[in-house]
Order: C-alpha cells, then structure tokens, then sequence
C-alpha cells in the first residue's frame, strides 16, 4: 500500500518498528480504501537527512469563508427560531378551542425587545382562560386547554438541532 517501516530510530522522534504512510501516493492510497480520496501532490517522500514538512496555502480564502459563515450564523439562527416558533403556533391552532375560530385568528409569533427571541401567544382577553382552566368542556374535535403549551412542550427538544441542521448548511 506504499507504506514505509523504519527499523530503527527515527530523527523524528518516533520509535523503531513503526509503519508510516510517507511514499508518494500512499496516503491516497489508504483515503481512497477507507472512502475518502484525496487530491493533490505528494512531492518527495521524507527522509531522515530531510523530515516531512506541510505547507498550508489558502489562509485568506480560509478566512474570508469563515468570516461570512461567523456572520450569516446568528441571522441563520434567529430566522430558524422563528420558523420553529410559527411551526408551534399552527400546530397550536390544531388543539385550540373554538366556537367562531376568532382566538385562532390572534394567534401571533412576536420577536422580543432585547431581539434575542419570540414569544409566541394569542391576543384576545378570554385566551389564558381557555388556556389555563382545565375544567372548561371544549366539544370541538382536538380542542382543549393547555394547546399552546403542549406543541411548545412536544417540539421544544427538536429545536436546538433544526438550528444546528440549519447551520451545517453554511459549511456546506
């Protein structure tokens, strides 16, 4: 597989009897087996009268890239917030009771003053009762209290890694 062992000490500081992937082609060898190809040239193998050596090239395009993923992160993240937020509002909207549908209609997804979230509810004066009282009769199919908190409760856990998903895009 291209692969060199030394027999005794190497300049180094690597032990005898070790096998090292440092003849040209070796280590494309070993990524294409294992499923990841690489590219690019190889150069001389190393010796011990000249070590291995890396070059990097390609710092201010490393940069560039990593200063518009650092600042499209935050907008990114916000903007999955709030989708996640509208997906608790309507499925919301499917447990909420309803006689004229008017409290569905007021339901709204706010973003919060410090800007650092949402807050989502419905806006009529009779909403937290119908929320709250566990012992009103709601005979619409699906109706019930609690039917903001419980979508929020159900989908909260998934929140965190839909953003996450979201930003992965940005290294893409």
């Amino acid at each position: 597989m291209g692969a060199v062992t030394y027999s005794e000490d190497t300049p180094y500081g690597l032990g005898p009897n070790a096998t090292y992937f440092n003849s040209p082609g070796s280590v494309e060898n070993y990524l294409s087996w294992i499923g990841g190809a690489g590219s690019g040239s190889r150069g001389e193998a190393p010796t011990k009268d000249r070590p291995a050596s890396v070059q990097i090239t390609g710092e201010a395009e490393v940069l560039a890239n990593l200063s518009h993923i650092l600042s499209a992160a935050p907008k990114r993240a916000m903007k999955r917030l709030e989708q996640n937020c509208e997906y608790i509002l309507s499925e919301s909207k499917k447990e909420a009771p309803w006689d004229t549908t008017h409290l569905m209609q007021t339901g709204t997804v706010e973003p919060l003053p410090e800007g650092d979230g949402f807050q989502i509810g419905y806006n009529t004066p009779y909403a937290e009762r119908q929320h709250e009282d566990m012992t009103f009769h709601h005979p619409k199919p699906g109706a019930k209290a609690k039917y903001l908190e419980d979508p929020a409760m159900r989908i909260a856990p998934t929140i965190a890694e839909d953003i996450a998903e979201s930003l992965k895009e940005l290294l893409a």
